[in-house]
């Protein structure tokens, strides 16, 4: 099963396709997604931050 992945910056969508797994890099360490997972909101080693909830990934970036 799929599950939406969504960029987003502040100028916009950046990105948004489906995907089997999602690996996410944060300040305290990595983990990976799939359809299902609990919700989350995590901040990403890239100073972003991503909102995981049972059917998609939204990350949120400051630039493209």
């Amino acid at each position: 099963m799929l599950i939406k992945l969504r960029v987003l910056s502040p100028d916009g969508l950046i990105k948004e396709e489906d995907r089997e797994y999602i690996p996410l890099e944060t300040e305290t360490g990595s983990f990976g997604v799939m359809r299902g997972h609990v919700p989350a909101a995590v901040k990403l080693k890239n100073g972003g931050f991503a909102r995981v909830l049972p059917d998609s990934v939204t990350v949120f970036t400051r630039s493209k």
